[in-house]
């Protein structure tokens, strides 16, 4: 709703990006605040397939998770609709890529603010840390806010693959759609590997990467594990060479012998 211009066709009204950015931040942080506890409050597809990726979900289920933001969004588009005057209603919020800009870029942008957005969630929600005092919910809202002053004169700020399907799907607008798909996935998925396995990964993960270091370096020192396997010594010893195990036959003599026989 705050993406409609009241002022209509004949005098459209300066876009509010400060009104926007807003309303879709606390939205969404009135929305994790609400059904985290419930359902962990994904709301958008591209986190969900970030939670797949770090083994947070599981893929039968993220699939019924998917299914729901995308009918959630046709069903809240759909109202946004009905309840707008035909004289304002406009493109009703559909995302589009700027025309000076190509796609390529619309990709990138897109990928950029969805990754600030699932770091911060990651980040944010991360059991392992003791030293989250604030609210969660309201971290990730701002941050949904930051994307939007960024990137609504770029792409629109989606963000969220289900935020951009639903007024496409009203006003059945399909243009550059895919960039709201695989940008917001790859920066999601590119923002949830760098966090769980690189920045802070689990006391588990970290002795695996630990011991592998320490293998690799002790390796690239000269020092090498002894293995407590025998079968590489029998192996070695049977390619040893043993006094007369070799013959050398002269064809030549075996030749001259063979002529020589009746």
């Amino acid at each position: 709703g705050s993406t409609i211009n009241w002022g209509g066709a004949e005098k459209p009204l300066p876009v509010d990006m400060v009104l926007i950015s807003l309303c879709f931040g606390f939205s969404i942080a009135t929305m994790v605040q609400c059904i985290g506890h419930i359902s962990g409050g994904h709301i958008n597809p591209a986190v969900t397939v970030a939670m797949i990726c770090t083994r947070k979900i599981s893929l039968a289920k993220s699939v019924f998770y998917i299914a729901a933001q995308c009918l959630g969004a046709i069903a809240g588009a759909g109202i946004v609709y009905l309840v707008t005057p035909r004289s304002v209603v406009g493109s009703l919020g559909v995302t589009s890529v700027h025309g000076d800009l190509s796609a390529g870029h619309g990709l990138l942008v897109e990928l950029i603010i969805t990754f600030q957005l699932v770091f911060t969630i990651f980040a944010s929600c991360d059991s392992k840390r003791s030293d989250v005092t604030g609210s969660v919910a309201l971290a990730i809202g701002l941050s949904v806010v930051i994307g939007h002053l960024f990137g609504i004169n770029y792409t629109g700020a989606s963000m969220n693959p289900a935020r951009s399907f639903g007024p496409a799907v009203i006003m059945g607008k399909w243009e550059h759609h895919w960039v709201y798909w695989v940008g917001p996935i790859i920066g999601a998925v590119l923002a949830a590997a760098l966090y769980e396995y690189i920045y802070c990964p689990d006391a588990e993960l970290k002795q695996r990467f630990k011991e592998a270091f320490t293998k690799t370096s002790q390796q690239s020192k000269g020092k090498y594990i002894e293995v407590e396997d025998t079968r590489s010594q029998v192996e070695t010893d049977d390619l040893l060479l043993k006094p007369g195990m070799i013959h050398v036959i002269d064809i030549e003599k075996g030749e001259d012998k063979k002529g020589r026989d009746p």
